[in-house]
């Protein structure tokens, strides 16, 4: 994958963060922006993802506390009315960057070739972005869930997307909360739905 090579968007991804012992804090909105379209400038290294994703670059959410973090931007078409819709095939939601943390593969850390991987090298140092693009589709007995990939065509983890009315600004947004050396994210999506998955420490390099 064809690397980024820019000192600012280096500084940017070391202070996203959203994990328990620092304080949680929401990132600015021009930081987040200028990120998720730093993120999606180079489509070449989006074109393997497992599902289509055309990110809405204007409509991030972040959360900052240290060194670990995340990022969601969601799909430029999402919409509650599209979600209700959706049948057994998949429907682009969104991406959840992640540095340092991944969601929990059968309550273990996925394997290194499970994770979808954006490099940023800086005067000789490599920092490693995970990107995981998130979908929805209804099951067999047509409840709707969400589909979190890595890498590969499988989803890494599928969880209840159940339907809740919850006051947000973003399409999507999300929270952390930890339980040991684990943290339970809860996504937002577009004011009717929520999810929840578990993500772990992953020092993907």
């Amino acid at each position: 994958m064809k690397p980024f090579n820019h000192l600012a968007l280096l500084t940017l991804i070391t202070t996203l963060a959203t994990w328990a012992g620092h304080a949680q804090e929401l990132v600015g909105r021009e930081e987040a922006v200028r990120l998720a379209v730093r993120l999606n400038f180079d489509l070449s290294t989006l074109a393997d993802c497992p599902i289509p994703t055309d990110a809405d670059t204007k409509r991030p959410f972040a959360i900052k506390a240290g060194e670990r973090g995340g990022m969601v931007v969601p799909e430029s078409k999402l919409s509650a009315a599209g979600l209700e819709a959706a049948g057994k095939t998949v429907v682009p939601v969104g991406q959840f960057w992640m540095r340092k943390l991944a969601p929990a593969k059968a309550g273990q850390a996925p394997a290194p070739g499970d994770l979808k991987i954006i490099r940023v090298e800086h005067q000789g140092q490599t920092e490693a972005v995970l990107l995981f693009t998130l979908g929805a589709r209804r099951n067999a007995e047509g409840k709707l869930e969400l589909l979190v990939f890595g890498k590969g065509p499988e989803p890494l983890v599928t969880t209840p997307l159940k339907a809740v009315e919850t006051k947000q600004e973003w399409p999507l947004e999300f929270t952390a909360e930890k339980s040991d050396d684990s943290a339970v994210v809860t996504l937002k999506v577009a004011g009717k739905y929520q999810a929840a998955f578990t993500v772990l420490e992953c020092n993907a390099e």
